[in-house]
Formats: structure tokens, C-alpha cells, sequence
């Protein structure tokens, strides 16, 4: 899996980097579960392994963005119906959104929700 790096609608350069695999997750001693090599976390795990890593997890905006990239890119090395995806955007019901990259849905049931996560680094692009 590579990292996907493009311009957003908004002129920021977004760069993602491939899902957090499980094997990364041990090596910080972060609890995830696994699924096909993946590590699937709670947003705290995932929030707790992005600081650990000087990193931070994109915006349920960021997500959507990266939605329409995949759509248009058709890079099958990123699992993209399987689970959703952990944002830092906080929830009005509580918790934070995770992001089904497959469709874009936003979705809201708990922080202790199992979800894939992906960190985001973003510069803006010249005029």
C-alpha cells in the first residue's frame, strides 16, 4: 500500500499514509485488533498512536476528499469497504466520526468503536 498525496478542493496538499498495520500498533504497544494485516483500534488507541508518532488522524473532511481521490484513482491497495476510517472531527452525539471511504458516510455510535486508521499531513499549495 502507498501513500496517497493530492490536492484537496479547498488548494491543500493532502499526504496519507498507508493504513497503520498491526505490526506497527505492537511495536508501540498499542491494543488493536487485526484484520488482514491491518490494526483495527478505538479512537483512542488510534489518537494515543498518532501522538506517539508526531502524526495526526485527517478530518472527516480530509477522508471525504479522500474518497473522491480513490473514486477517481481506482488504487485497489486500499481497503476501502472493509471497515471505516477514525477522523479527529468530533461527533455531536459524543465520540468522533470514522469515514466509510467506500460511500464517504460519516458514521457515529462510540470512541470504543474498531476502526482503520490512516494519519494525514497537509501544506498548503502556492498560488
Amino acid at each position: 500500500m502507498n501513500e496517497v498525496t493530492f490536492e484537496t478542493s479547498w488548494g491543500a496538499k493532502l499526504s496519507f499514509s498507508p493504513i497503520v498495520s498491526k505490526a506497527v500498533a505492537d511495536t508501540f504497544e498499542i491494543e488493536s485488533d487485526e484484520w488482514q494485516g491491518f490494526a483495527d483500534m478505538d479512537f483512542h488507541s488510534a489518537n494515543g498512536l498518532a501522538k506517539k508518532l508526531g502524526k495526526r488522524l485527517p478530518t472527516s473532511t480530509e477522508l471525504h476528499e479522500l474518497h473522491l481521490w480513490l473514486s477517481k484513482n481506482s488504487d485497489w491497495s486500499w481497503p476501502t469497504s472493509a471497515n471505516a476510517y477514525w477522523s479527529s472531527t468530533p461527533s455531536r452525539l459524543g465520540g468522533h466520526y470514522a469515514v466509510l471511504l467506500c460511500n464517504a458516510n460519516c458514521v457515529c455510535n462510540s470512541d470504543e468503536r474498531h476502526c482503520y486508521v490512516s494519519y494525514v499531513s497537509s501544506e498548503s499549495v502556492p498560488l
